[in-house]
């Protein structure tokens, strides 16, 4: 996952202008896939995962899937803080 951030963020960097390289990083935690595509027809309610994968797998699989998710949470803030913290004369107010 993290070979796939940042192989996004430099595609990002490199394809749009003017974009610096940490906001290219935040936007590629959004775009990074964190589980493969052949999970999702495994876990999926498919006629063909139901028959033969066992629950348990699937089951299975499906915890792994939401640790991934949780997994990127970090990709995702470490860069957008360090934007924030890169901008100058940006506060946070409370209403």
């Amino acid at each position: 996952m993290l070979l796939g951030w940042m192989i996004s963020g430099a595609l990002m960097y490199a394809i749009i202008p003017g974009l610096e390289f940490l906001p290219a990083l935040v936007v590629a935690a959004g775009v990074t896939p964190t589980d493969p595509i052949l999970a999702s027809s495994v876990v999926g309610k498919g006629k063909f995962a139901q028959e033969h994968v066992p629950a348990h797998i699937r089951h299975l699989l499906q915890a792994e899937s939401g640790s991934n998710d949780g997994a990127a949470f970090p990709f995702l803030v470490r860069p957008f803080l360090l934007v924030i913290g890169n901008s100058e004369g940006l506060t946070f107010e409370s209403a």
